[in-house]
């Protein structure tokens, strides 16, 4: 067959099935599908997905653990809040809190220091916080320091910003 039959032949060909219904549903549909598909694409992108489960705990334990996790992070925010101040002793201060925060700055010198403190205030936070307790007569500065995360968010908030609390 020559180029100019086989041309003949898909001609004939296409003007018999242009005169069909189908074939204008489907040549029309096609782009209305596509632009459809996309649209509904780009909607289901742009949904943001939700971040929130909810965990049945019977046992306490991933409570207890995210407690004491939230607790050590704004802990060390804290102290590092508290170690940029620039109370030099408990003397200097003007008032109660000051002066404990001083006495807390002493307390967390060198890194091994630190570290102890943020230690046992964690436990001590977590302890009073979970058991609804207090420290009869704090005599140590993280004793004092615990004592007073728990009793008074008001001055936490107050002393440290955005610490989640």
């Amino acid at each position: 067959m020559s180029p100019r039959s086989v041309g003949l032949v898909a001609r004939r060909e296409f003007l018999e099935n242009a005169r069909t219904k189908a074939f204008w549903i489907g040549a029309l549909s096609v782009p209305v599908l596509l632009v459809v598909t996309a649209a509904v694409g780009g909607f289901f992108a742009s949904i943001r997905s939700v971040d929130t489960y909810a965990v049945l705990d019977q046992s306490g334990w991933v409570h207890d653990a995210t407690r004491r996790h939230i607790i050590a992070e704004d802990l060390t925010e804290a102290l590092d809040v508290i170690a940029r101040r620039s109370v030099s002793s408990p003397a200097d201060a003007s008032n109660e809190r000051e002066a404990l925060l001083a006495e807390v700055r002493t307390a967390i010198d060198s890194d091994e220091d630190r570290e102890a403190f943020q230690t046992r205030a964690a436990q001590l936070i977590f302890t009073l916080a979970t058991e609804s307790g207090r420290i009869p007569s704090p005599s140590l500065a993280v004793e004092k320091f615990a004592a007073w995360w728990v009793s008074d968010f008001d001055a936490l908030a107050d002393a440290f910003g955005d610490i989640s609390l």
